[in-house]
């Protein structure tokens, strides 16, 4: 965050006498889920493999590799591409949003699903059952009931409310670990006070209770420590037994 409101605002977020703020957030969680859902084994791969998911979705639409000097930019649309097609966008909104002609946008669809079949194959599955059924259900069984004219938006509604639901689910986890208190969820962040002295022994705990969860995809949660407020986090990882920043 680097807009001022957004820093004032996490400066409401102090932590109390003895304790420090830290925060926990999934990484790329909407893709994930979308991935998941999905069930494709290249997507599924790419997150095994720990990579930049944008910067490979920049390599496999447009073959750019990360020493190219418009690099930056395929990714940035690659990026914008792939949550247009959460979003259930069409070609003109795609072309919109990355500022492309429609037989760009519509090339770069057609790549994409050619790539990743399982997506094409997901998203047609999810406006038949949004046609004939007039619902959708998320991975915990919530149901979301739609219009026949409002399947574009099934996609969406499936993969924010599993993350939803999952945030709940796992937060209710954070509940019953010692030394720690979480007072707030924003998104896909948790928000919340590690008594001092406890970071080393309760990050790795956090992380692991966190990254365990009912969903079969490989899930990254980036942590973060700072003091007194949220505005001075900034990302830590634990090894042998101590903490360094990144």
């Amino acid at each position: 965050v680097e807009d001022p409101f957004g820093i004032a605002l996490r400066r409401v977020f102090v932590a109390r006498e003895g304790y420090g703020l830290f925060t926990a957030d999934y990484s790329q969680i909407e893709v994930r889920s979308f991935a998941f859902c999905v069930g494709d084994p290249k997507l599924r791969e790419l997150f095994e493999s720990d990579v930049d998911f944008h910067a490979a979705m920049a390599e496999i639409i447009w073959g750019v590799r990360s020493n190219d000097p418009m690099f930056s930019e395929f990714r940035r649309k690659a990026k914008g591409f792939v949550f247009g097609l959460l979003y259930g966008l069409s070609i003109y909104g795609l072309a919109k949003r990355l500022g492309v002609s429609l037989y760009e946008a519509q090339r770069i669809n057609d790549i994409f699903f050619q790539k990743i079949p399982g997506a094409k194959e997901f998203i047609a599955q999810v406006h038949h059952l949004v046609k004939y059924r007039g619902y959708v259900r998320n991975f915990f069984g919530r149901r979301y009931y739609l219009e026949p004219q409002q399947a574009y938006m099934g996609v969406d509604f499936i993969q924010q409310g599993t993350v939803g639901d999952l945030m709940k689910v796992q937060g209710h986890k954070l509940l019953g670990l010692p030394h720690i208190r979480v007072n707030a969820q924003v998104h896909d962040e948790f928000v919340g006070e590690i008594e001092e002295g406890y970071q080393v022994e309760m990050l790795p705990q956090i992380k692991k209770v966190l990254e365990d969860t009912p969903i079969d995809f490989p899930i990254k949660v980036n942590l973060s420590l700072g003091t007194p407020s949220w505005a001075e986090t900034k990302e830590w990882v634990v090894k042998d037994g101590q903490i360094y920043g990144t």
